[in-house]
């Protein structure tokens, strides 16, 4: 298990003890199995804008579509060669969590980012993946 910063604070605003914002999508989608607002947001504006760590993670949306669990993650950015893998792995971990709390398979994990990039000290590790392909 890797944990990095980003994931504490994710870990901590999805799953807060005073507000557990993946307890709640897991009852609505009892209660409401068609419902659209299934989704859990991970910004906060006033700690975010100019913290030290502004979470790349977003949203995060999730639908019932044809008795299975869909799942959108949106990104403002991501690290294409340090953690893009590693957190899709985490993110369809989370899926497949809340699917069997349901009771349904998991369907499509769709992920969308803002910014796909790669830190600058990655350049000369990344440029040589490049010209091996």
């Amino acid at each position: 298990e890797v944990i990095h910063e980003w994931t504490k604070l994710y870990r901590q605003r999805l799953f807060n003890k005073d507000y557990n914002q993946v307890e709640s999508v897991i009852e609505y989608l009892k209660k409401k199995p068609s419902g659209k607002r299934a989704q859990m947001s991970i910004w906060n504006q006033q700690i975010d804008l100019y913290g030290n760590i502004g979470p790349c993670l977003q949203v995060i949306w999730l639908q019932i579509m044809n008795g299975k669990l869909e799942m959108h993650v949106h990104m403002r950015a991501s690290d294409c060669y340090g953690k893009l893998l590693m957190n899709m792995n985490e993110f369809i971990a989370l899926q497949d969590f809340i699917a069997k709390r349901l009771n349904i398979q998991c369907g499509s994990y769709i992920q969308f980012t803002d910014s796909l990039h790669f830190n600058s000290g990655d350049k000369s590790v990344v440029d040589k993946l490049v010209n091996e392909i």
